[in-house]
């Protein structure tokens, strides 16, 4: 059996415990897999902000994980750029000075 964590409460769980996807601003801003304990969480939250201040808050997405988002070799699944989305490598940034 493998095990994968749940990207909210970092708790390990085997793939079945992980049927949730959830986008948490401070991980990504694609979803990511949460356990159904989080993923009810963040849906209570976010149905909690939506109603006390007329916002529309779409971070939280419905539905099972595709089977190939378990797959560490999908080529389709990579992990963000750690120095930020649309940003060159820092390697490639020129100083203002």
């Amino acid at each position: 059996l493998f095990k994968e964590g749940c990207s909210n409460c970092a708790l390990s769980f085997c793939r079945k415990c992980l049927p949730h996807r959830a986008i948490l601003p401070h991980l990504a801003n694609k979803p990511v897999t949460v356990c159904s304990q989080c993923f009810e969480k963040l849906n209570a939250q976010t149905l909690k902000n939506q109603s006390a201040n007329g916002t529309q808050i779409t971070r939280i997405v419905i539905g099972d994980v595709p089977e190939a988002a378990h797959s560490s070799h999908s080529p389709s699944i990579r992990p963000g750029n750690w120095w930020g989305e649309g940003l060159p490598p820092p390697s490639m940034r020129q100083s203002a000075d």
